[in-house]
């Protein structure tokens, strides 16, 4: 589905224990037992704990398997995201939050070799993918070196990765891999906390992130008000998650956990493709 922005109104449905739910969690977790992308059910619903690893599970999955793909339903992405919030779809929502994509910020080693940064290893693979893969992609050498928005990565298991069990890929012909001036930028001209760089924002056009021309400084009189929240650190930072705020809007860019603990709920959002 194209990544531009559309004021037609979006079929967009949660994830729910249908027969589609169940046949696509049956077929993640066939596929991926016994690592940290297998799903389990709560209670009725499958909703629970859908972090990044488990929805670039069934990213996989759906790629790779035409009774799914006849359901024409996939995972949103970031600038659907965006268009369903403009669209007030996620109105009603209390404030929980979803994973969207992957970002890859950096892929420095040191000299023996180790990758530095959050999630060294999946880190790591994915950078060797995302090398293979390059023409692919549509990319030159030089992103290799630049900061970089995932959406629709695949996984593959992999035994040494003794955390997870599983590693990020590239699915040629689903896999985007987008550099973005707002990631590069760090957003060093707004408010930095601690850990991380807030800068605001009202809409995000490019590719579901906003420009640097749509990021405010003064926020006074801007609505709907919305945060972007990155690191504020220049190197290191390694693989990462991209989060939005189903009632907010704001989006959270610097979040290390591939995972999340067991008392936080995680939804996921499905489009249904024409």
């Amino acid at each position: 589905m194209s990544e531009q922005q559309t004021t037609t109104p979006l079929h967009a449905f949660p994830l729910c224990y249908d027969a589609f739910g169940k046949e696509l969690v049956a077929k993640v977790n066939e596929r991926f037992s016994r690592t940290a992308a297998e799903i389990i059910p709560h209670v009725d619903s499958p909703q629970t704990q859908i972090h990044i690893l488990r929805r670039l599970a069934m990213v996989t999955v759906l790629s790779q398997d035409p009774t799914l793909q006849s359901h024409h339903a996939w995972p949103i992405t970031p600038a659907q995201f965006e268009t369903l919030f403009h669209q007030a779809y996620f109105q009603h929502e209390t404030p929980q939050e979803e994973h969207l994509a992957l970002l890859r910020y950096d892929r420095n080693f040191t000299s023996d070799g180790l990758y530095l940064g959050s999630n060294p290893y999946e880190g790591a693979q994915f950078s060797a993918s995302l090398r293979n893969n390059l023409r692919e992609l549509g990319l030159s050498q030089d992103a290799l070196e630049q900061r970089l928005l995932v959406i629709h990565a695949g996984l593959e298991k992999d035994t040494n990765s003794h955390v997870y069990g599983v590693v990020p890929v590239v699915l040629p012909g689903v896999t985007q891999v987008i550099p973005l001036a707002c990631l590069q930028e760090t957003a060093r001209k707004f408010f930095r906390g601690q850990e991380r760089t807030v800068g605001y924002f009202t809409s995000a056009s490019d590719h579901g992130l906003p420009t640097l021309q749509e990021l405010i400084k003064d926020a006074r009189g801007a609505w709907p008000l919305r945060s972007l929240d990155i690191p504020h650190k220049q190197k290191n930072l390694g693989l990462r998650v991209l989060k939005s705020n189903r009632f907010s809007g704001g989006i959270i860019a610097w979040d290390d956990s591939l995972v999340q603990y067991p008392h936080y709920d995680l939804p996921v959002t499905f489009l249904k493709r024409p």
